[in-house]
C-alpha cells in the first residue's frame, strides 16, 4: 500500500471512515469550488507563477464544449502533479494527476467546458514549485448543461 493511502487510510480511520470513503473525501477537494483563486485554495496550491516552461495547447475557439482536447506539457523535468481548471465551470477543478518523473511531462486529455472561459494548467515540480499557465478558449455550445 502507498505511503499516501495509508495516510488516508490513517486520516479516515481518525474520522471513523473506512479506506475507500477516505480516498472519495480526498478526490473530491476542489472539485466543490468555483474560480480560480478559490479551487487554488481548496487545494492548497498557493502562488503559483506563471512560467513560459509550462504549456497549454487548446483550440482559440471550441464549437462544442463537451469535448475540448487540451495538451498541457511542461520542458523543466520532474514534474509530481498537474491541475487543469476552468474559471467558469460549475466546477472549477477539472482534473488532477500524479506524475511520475519517470514520465515525460506532457498530458493530452479531453476536458468539459460550460462556457467560454480561461483554461489554466498547473504543475507542481517536485522542488516545490508551483508553475502556472493559461488558455482563453471560446465556447459556442457549452458543455456542462444539466
Amino acid at each position: 500500500m502507498s505511503l499516501r493511502r495509508r495516510g488516508l487510510l490513517g486520516a479516515g480511520a481518525a474520522l471513523g471512515l473506512g479506506l475507500d470513503e477516505a480516498l472519495a473525501q480526498a478526490a473530491r477537494q476542489g472539485f466543490q469550488t468555483e474560480g480560480l483563486n478559490p479551487t487554488l485554495q481548496a487545494l492548497g496550491l498557493s502562488n503559483p507563477q506563471p512560467a513560459r516552461e509550462l504549456l497549454l495547447e487548446a483550440p482559440d475557439i471550441a464549437e462544442n464544449g463537451v469535448q475540448v482536447r487540451v495538451v498541457l506539457s511542461c520542458t523543466l523535468p520532474a514534474v509530481k502533479k498537474f491541475w487543469l481548471l476552468a474559471e467558469r465551470n460549475p466546477s472549477s477543478l477539472l482534473a488532477a494527476y500524479e506524475w511520475s518523473e519517470r514520465l515525460e511531462p506532457r498530458l493530452v486529455t479531453q476536458i468539459r467546458l460550460a462556457q467560454s472561459s480561461l483554461v489554466y494548467g498547473v504543475a507542481q515540480l517536485l522542488d516545490g514549485r508551483l508553475l502556472l499557465t493559461r488558455k482563453d478558449v471560446k465556447v459556442t455550445l457549452g458543455g456542462c448543461a444539466s
